[in-house]
């Protein structure tokens, strides 16, 4: 049930997210933690010591995707305490979800959802595979200057479309800024668990980008504000 308020709540986003993503239980969806067939895209991680989340790729039959490999993130005891949920315990890919569905509507280039669901202490989410991509630092040092340059500005205005929205994405970086070269040079943002709504936030995100990324040079920093400032208006 959703609250009434004219605009949609965190929850009740996610609350609609899941159930447009739900899927029904197949005899292959008996167990959440199943062996990587592709195996995994990175190594396991922990929250603080505990639990752990990775993410692998797999062809995407067992969620009745035909033809189609998926990322599949399988988290066990990965959680967090957002605000929007008054501070209770709650699987990050939970926020994850909320965050993407959320980005999505905006017209953002994000990963599709294709699956969630949460089976005690294990979550599972399924997304389409972002085929022929490579990492946002490979692309600027093996590119020319003409694409570094319109990869600057247009990365420059899809985020400012995103802080402009109210969203923060909490772990810009080179790894989770993906460019498809065979695809016009085309940008996906991905891996939204720290992802929350945050007016102020935007400037921590560019600051967490050039931590994260040593690809730009300084007129190709001047470029991208540039272009930033003029789409964040």
């Amino acid at each position: 049930m959703m609250c009434g308020r004219k605009f949609l709540c965190g929850a009740c986003i996610f609350l609609s997210a899941v159930k447009k993503y739900q899927r029904p239980f197949t005899v292959s969806h008996t167990s959440l933690l199943r062996k990587p067939p592709l195996g995994p895209v990175n190594e396991a991680q922990t929250r603080h010591g505990r639990g752990f989340s990775i993410v692998y790729l797999s062809a995407g039959a067992p969620w009745g995707i035909v033809n189609q490999r998926v990322y599949v993130k399988t988290q066990m005891g990965y959680n967090c305490r957002p605000p929007w949920r008054g501070w209770r315990c709650t699987p990050t890919s939970f926020c994850e979800v909320r965050a993407l569905t959320a980005c999505a509507q905006l017209g953002l280039p994000v990963p599709k959802v294709l699956s969630y669901r949460i089976e005690e202490n294990v979550a599972e989410l399924v997304l389409d595979e972002i085929e022929n991509s490579i990492s946002l630092d490979d692309f600027m040092a093996h590119s020319s200057a003409v694409e570094r340059s319109d990869v600057v500005a247009s990365l420059a205005t899809i985020l400012a479309r995103m802080h402009r929205s109210g969203w923060s994405h909490g772990a810009l970086g080179s790894g989770h800024i993906l460019i498809q070269p065979k695809n016009n040079n085309r940008i996906w943002l991905i891996d939204f668990e720290k992802a929350r709504k945050c007016l102020k936030c935007g400037q921590r995100d560019l600051s967490r980008l050039w931590r994260r990324s040593s690809s730009f040079t300084e007129i190709e920093k001047k470029t991208f504000y540039a272009f930033y400032t003029r789409a964040l208006r």
